[in-house]
This record gives structure tokens, sequence and C-alpha cells, in this order.
């Protein structure tokens, strides 16, 4: 079997649905293969930071709301689709009937809301950055030497976070206030291939740092490939990517988008939620 194939059955490999024949030669390329093991450790990373939220009271109504769009979704293809996700999710969650599914979404109704399991999510941007993949496997080695890379690929304009309006066209959201625990170490306003943003590298007191990016586009394929959950945070939908050591966070920002990179766990992403929505027109 080969990695595409592995990828395919790593579902019901994760839900112990395979036959005996079928289980043995997924686990004996796992053995193998470093990427498809990879993968598999990366989704069960995301289902232990699911697994260690409280379950909270689903809102009323949830079940009829649910099943009615399951319902009227599925009409006229002989198909499930749930949220909008038309391709088969990795590591299921839920079954092929509407009250096993809405059952099973329930559990996932946890803490930080509503999630929904992926492998890639379907942007604006249907291809990956290559110079920021580099990025990402530099940053959770050196946030410096990461930096360096994006500095040498893209243009960019060093700024104070105030002064990035006029390059902009828009007041910047770390502009009108810190994330409280951090302090702003550098900023840039970077024009990248799919969009122009301003970048700002904050330090926590213990110097490890964050990185806020604000862009007007919605979230770039920047994450290409990397596991996904798609969550509220702070009352926000968002995205929550998981990187080998850290976690990003991706939500919307009245008319722009948010991304912040080097989260440590979902307490952290609830708490930048709620500073990117404090005392902010959204404008």
């Amino acid at each position: 079997m080969n990695c595409s194939q592995i990828q395919e059955l790593l579902s019901d490999y994760y839900d112990r649905e395979l036959k005996e024949d079928v289980r043995q030669h997924v686990e004996a390329h796992l053995k193998a293969c470093d990427r498809c093991a990879e993968s598999l450790a990366a989704f069960e990373s995301l289902s232990l930071l699911a697994g260690k939220l409280s379950t909270p009271s689903p809102p009323a109504g949830m079940w009829c709301e649910l099943e009615a769009r399951l319902q009227k979704e599925s009409q006229g293809t002989g198909s499930v689709v749930l949220l909008e996700e038309k391709s088969r999710l990795p590591f299921r969650w839920y079954g092929r009937y509407s009250r096993v599914i809405t059952a099973a979404v329930l559990l996932l109704a946890v803490g930080i809301g509503y999630l929904n399991f992926t492998g890639k999510e379907h942007g604006a941007h249907h291809h990956a950055d290559g110079v920021f993949n580099q990025y990402l496997t530099a940053f959770e080695k050196n946030p410096d030497s990461a930096q360096q890379i994006l500095l040498k690929h893209y243009q960019y304009d060093p700024v104070q976070p105030q002064q990035a309006a006029r390059l902009l066209g828009y007041q910047p959201a770390i502009a009108q206030s810190v994330p409280a625990g951090y302090e702003v170490q550098s900023s840039y306003v970077m024009k990248m291939p799919c969009c122009t943003c301003l970048q700002t590298v904050c330090k926590r007191k213990d110097g490890s740092c964050i990185v806020i990016f604000e862009h007007d586009d919605e979230t770039p394929e920047w994450f290409e490939g990397q596991p996904k959950i798609k969550a509220t945070c702070n009352g926000e939908k968002c995205c929550l990517i998981n990187l080998d050591q850290d976690i990003a966070a991706s939500w919307q920002h009245g008319k722009r988008h948010i991304t912040v990179i080097g989260i440590r766990d979902v307490n952290e992403v609830n708490s930048l939620v709620a500073w990117s929505e404090r005392d902010s027109d959204k404008s």
C-alpha cells in the first residue's frame, strides 16, 4: 500500500473498524513511514485536546436544528453533508445517519465550542505557500531564524503598529491595544503572495513569543495538510491548526482576519480572541 491509500484508511484504523488483514498492512506501513505515522499522531493530539475540555449543556433545539439541516442538505444528493464539508472527514466522529451524527456532534460541543475535525480546510487560496511552510518548520526551533525566512522572501516595511494604518488603510487591532501579558518586539507590513498583512511578533514574560498576522482576505492556505479543528472560541468562529509543538489559530475580526502562531493551549486562544474583540470598532 502507498501513502495515499494509507491516508484513506487511517480513519477506519483509528476507529478500529478495519478487517484484521488490512489492519496489519496499515500497521506495517505506519512502522516504516514516518510521514503517515506523524499524520496519525497529529490527529490523536487534536483528539486529546478536545478530550481535556468539559462538556456543556447543548443549546435548546439543537437536535431539531441539526437534523433539519442534515435532511435539507442531503436531499437530491443521496449523501449527508455536514458543515459544508463534502469530502469524507478523517477520524470521523459521526456515522452515516443523521441521528448518529447529531449525537456525536453533541459530544464535540465541548469547552471551546462546536468542533468539526478536518484534515484540510478549503479557503479562498487553493495553494500552499512553500516559503510559509519553511517558516512554520523553523518557527518551533528558532522563531528569530524563522522570521529571517519571511524577511528574505517577501517585501516588507518595518513599522510601529500605530503607524501601520497609513500602509494598510485601516487601524489594526494590535495598534489599539497589546494582549495582556505580551509586549511587542517587532512589527512589519508584509506583502505576501496571498495578501498584504501586518505581522507583529509579541514576547511573553518568559521570553517565548507568538506571531500575530492581521490580513484582509480569508484565512490563507498557509497550513496546507496540517490537521485542523473548526471551533467557537470565546464566541467567535475560529480554526485551530496543529503544529508539532504549538498550535495556530485563525478567526475573522470584523472585515478582516487574525492568525496567530505559537499558541500553547486553548486557554491562550480564548484570551487572544477576547483581546481582539475588546474595545475594537472592527472597521
